[in-house]
């Protein structure tokens, strides 16, 4: 990349040194983690929260069309790009179980970059019968031949997405005030103290009693507390953390 795309990308997300510089702190915090125990804690609370079996969504998804499908493409990504900056398949899966359990008509979720998330929404939502995801992610400059926003996502999912393209500080209060009542909100934009307290503030407002704020990257060490957490806790929201990925329950 030359410096003066460096430089703009820099502008457009100053957190981004940040993140690059305390980045191998959170890989060696993650890697310390027991996928397994975290696997088995996620659906412990998935299980008990909703009433699911979770352990049986977690199988459907790796035996689905949708997560050979996601493969693929995610290794084709891997040929494009250098960075493919995504959620790891971790992650993703909880969130597809969560939606699955959850069973939401409309979820906002900001933060897209190639449409990992989005997709894991979209195809539980699928599974679910119905549901409506609303995504907001900044516009990015792409040079020819660059994967889209919407790479990870299949054709055939399209048609309950809808993408805007905007800043969240901009898009999201007009979004939730058209829309009123949402079940899910899933964060998953800027990685800041301030922005990620924001956007869990802004969006509690609007989250439908027994609806879900989720959160990704909630292991980002910017601050000496986890700031999901502590959002959590002062909200009075109980909530748990599986790898990387927070949820918390809007029983308040």
């Amino acid at each position: 990349m030359s410096i003066g795309r460096k430089l703009v990308k820099v502008m457009r997300d100053p957190g981004i040194l940040l993140r690059k510089a305390t980045s191998p702190l959170i890989e060696r915090r993650k890697a310390a983690m027991d996928l397994e125990q975290e696997r088995a804690r996620s659906i412990r609370f998935l299980s008990e929260h909703f009433g699911v079996d979770a352990a049986a969504l977690h199988d459907e998804y790796w035996s689905s069309a949708f997560a050979s499908w996601y493969q693929r493409r995610y290794q084709e990504l891997g040929r494009l790009v250098r960075d493919k900056e995504t959620s790891s398949h971790f992650d993703l899966v909880t969130l597809y179980m969560l939606v699955r359990a959850l069973r939401p008509e409309v979820v906002v979720e900001t933060g897209v970059n190639y449409g990992a998330s989005s997709a894991h929404i979209l195809a539980a939502m699928r599974e679910n019968g119905g549901g409506t995801l609303y995504s907001i992610d900044l516009p990015k400059p792409r040079p020819p031949g660059a994967p889209a926003q919407d790479f990870l996502v299949p054709p055939e999912l399209s048609s309950s997405w809808r993408l805007i393209l905007g800043d969240s500080r901009d898009e999201l209060p007009g979004l939730l005030r058209t829309l009123g009542r949402i079940d899910h909100f899933h964060h998953d934009s800027l990685h800041t103290v301030q922005h990620m307290s924001w956007e869990y503030a802004t969006a509690l407002e609007h989250i439908r009693q027994g609806g879900v704020l989720s959160s990704h990257d909630v292991v980002v060490p910017l601050s000496l507390q986890n700031v999901f957490e502590a959002f959590c806790r002062r909200h009075g929201l109980p909530y748990g953390v599986f790898r990387n990925v927070g949820i918390a329950l809007c029983r308040r």
